[in-house]
């Protein structure tokens, strides 16, 4: 059910442990942890985790003032006034709240009447706030950035490592702005994805391009992690690199995964076809396709900019690159057509006929996929990669403890001799079937078809869950006489077909040709959206009609799904993107950890989209 804060609410925001909303009279409420005064109610007491709290919550207000924005730090809250001053208040061990001491505030009664606005320099006013782990950042009016707080690692970006604000004469004019440079304007600060780092947006000359200093672990962020920058005066000014991803800067490019990594492909302009990785590369499996033998790329200083290097050894330009979360390898699909996987070899993933693993996309070999063969589409899973092929007829190879090769045995295919090429057997989809795209993932596959059966769907492999869609649980593809015409299309109701297909974690979720969404499969985190723990395809009468659709919104429908490691996002039709089920991490982003779509009245208008 929607959360009862009494009134409209108008701004909202998610912490450490903690959420707060701004209301509709400039007041604001918070609830969640609060060892650390971060609700700002006067005590220490948590809120939000038994019966009567919520409709009893104190509101949060200063004299004379209101609240219109509020924002989250892990252990401290942040409020942008009326007149576009800032006060914060919770933990203060580093002087993060900005008051020239490290004395915590919200934990007595009438503190806020007494919390005086953050100093920030003569006549200055806050655009933009972002409080992080245990230092706090603004943008300034005059498009300048100020942070405070917590420097050990350079997070401040001062050319020091001294806390700042909790000390006399540490803010107001005395606290300088980041140094970015001449001609330059803060444009956005974005919350540190390492709780020690920052990144933010910046305008210079006319083009806009993404800073980030600090510390990180393997340069998930693109910039020199390792190397720790914001310490040394050296760092400063011109000398802040932007990260730079060379002729993709101002491309059209698409984002993909790797393997604790990302990867962009360019798509037009001088940057199509090219590529660019960073994150975790392993020195044995050189998973960013660049030959580097780094352990990971964009953690340090010298992987920056230009540092990162493009991904090299492509026979033609990239069509799809893409690695998967759940084992170490990486695929690329050429606009020649051609397929190759480089990583870790087990079980002859990589389709080479052995299990060797292969370390650079340059020496790699193209996948034999049979004469004249060549692949239009992949999917990755847990040591499985499955390929459309230009003739729309589907290969996959690798791991098979659970059929989800489709071949009528559990023999892994790709580890020895005379298993890919003409002999690696197309998947028997029926008589006259062909397929227009495929998925995997974990221990299991789906294609969906074209041709005469557009939009019908086959599912194979592991169906422990339920998550073939077949009204029981048994394997499909592990043994003689299980595919083709003997497999059935999936009933999703009739009349009905699929436009898009997303595989999770032992389910799968599909928009149909009604642009409405039914998932199937394992759910005990309430990942289908229907309202319960109820696994759905695992028993008879539970498919076709009697599948319930995902109910995301009166009058919604649905452009895009992905489903997940037990958690689904769609975008609707509204541009919102709205998340359900398992949410230990916040992975909904929804300001609180708790799953949804596992209890009624969770979904649908009651279910908020996710708030950019």
């Amino acid at each position: 059910a929607p959360i009862n804060l009494g009134l409209p609410a108008i701004d909202i925001t998610g912490g450490g442990y903690h959420t707060c909303a701004v209301l509709n009279n400039g007041t604001a409420k918070c609830w969640g942890s609060n060892d650390q005064s971060q609700l700002g109610i006067g005590s220490g007491t948590r809120m939000g985790d038994n019966p009567g709290e919520m409709a009893a919550l104190p509101a949060i207000s200063f004299p004379g003032r209101t609240i219109q924005k509020i924002s989250a730090g892990y252990y401290h809250t942040c409020a942008l006034l009326d007149n576009n001053a800032m006060r914060c208040w919770g933990y203060n061990a580093n002087g993060q709240l900005g008051q020239g001491d490290n004395v915590a505030r919200g934990s007595v009664p009438g503190w806020n009447t007494i919390l005086s606005d953050i100093s920030l320099g003569g006549g200055r006013t806050v655009k933009q706030m972002a409080p992080h782990g245990e230092h706090t950042c603004a943008i300034l009016d005059n498009d300048t950035l100020k942070c405070w707080g917590y420097n050990f690692w350079g997070q401040l970006c001062l050319g020091h490592r001294n806390n700042m604000g909790d000390g006399v004469d540490e803010m107001g004019d005395f606290l300088p702005a980041i140094n970015f440079g001449t001609n330059a304007t803060v444009k956005e600060i974005v919350r540190s994805i390492s709780y020690d780092n920052n990144c933010a947006v910046v305008e210079k000359d006319g083009m806009k391009q993404v800073y980030c200093w600090g510390r990180a672990f393997y340069g998930e962020d693109g910039t020199m992690a390792r190397g720790v920058i914001g310490l040394r005066p050296s760092d400063m000014g011109s000398s802040l690199v932007a990260v730079n991803l060379g002729s993709l800067n101002t491309q059209n490019k698409t984002l993909s995964r790797g393997y604790l990594g990302h990867c962009v492909t360019g798509t037009a302009g001088s940057g199509s076809g090219t590529a660019k990785c960073w994150g975790y590369n392993e020195t044995s499996y050189r998973l960013l396709g660049s030959n580097s033998s780094e352990l990971a790329i964009g953690d340090t200083y010298g992987e920056v900019g230009s540092g990162i290097p493009s991904v090299t050894g492509a026979p033609s330009g990239i069509i799809q690159l893409e690695g998967v979360d759940q084992s170490p390898q990486t695929c690329a699909i050429f606009d020649n057509g051609k397929l190759r996987c480089w990583g870790y070899g087990a079980y002859g993933v990589l389709g080479q006929g052995n299990s060797s693993n292969y370390t650079y996309l340059g020496t790699t070999p193209d996948i034999d996929l049979g004469t004249g063969r060549t692949a239009t589409q992949f999917s990755i899973g847990y040591y499985t990669v499955c390929a459309r092929l230009d003739n729309g007829s589907v290969k996959c190879w690798g791991y098979n403890a659970n059929g989800q090769l489709g071949q009528g045995h559990l023999n892994y295919l790709g580890d020895g001799a005379n298993e890919m090429g003409d002999n690696l057997i197309p998947i028997d989809l029926g008589t006259g079937v062909t397929a227009k795209y495929v998925c995997t993932n974990n221990a299991h596959a789906c294609a969906v078809m074209s041709g005469a059966n557009d939009g019908k769907l086959k599912c194979w492999g592991y169906n422990g869950n339920g998550q073939l869609g077949y009204g029981d649980t048994v394997q499909r593809g592990d043994g003689p006489g299980e595919m083709g015409d003997a497999l059935p299309f999936v009933d999703l109701g009739t009349g009905r077909t699929v436009k898009k297909l997303s595989c999770g974690v032992n389910y799968n979720c599909a928009i149909l040709d009604n642009d409405k969404l039914k998932c199937w499969g394992y759910n005990g985190y309430g990942h289908l959206g229907i309202s319960s723990t109820a696994q759905k395809g695992s028993v008879a009468g539970t498919m076709g009609d009697m599948l319930p659709y995902t109910d995301v919104g009166t009058g919604r429908t649905v452009v895009d799904i992905k489903a997940s490691y037990y958690h689904t996002c769609a975008l609707l039709d509204t541009n919102e993107v709205k998340c359900w089920g398992w949410n230990v991490y916040g992975q909904l982003g929804l300001g609180r950890p708790d799953n949804i779509g596992d209890q009624p009245n969770e979904m649908g208008d009651n279910l908020f989209p996710v708030n950019f």
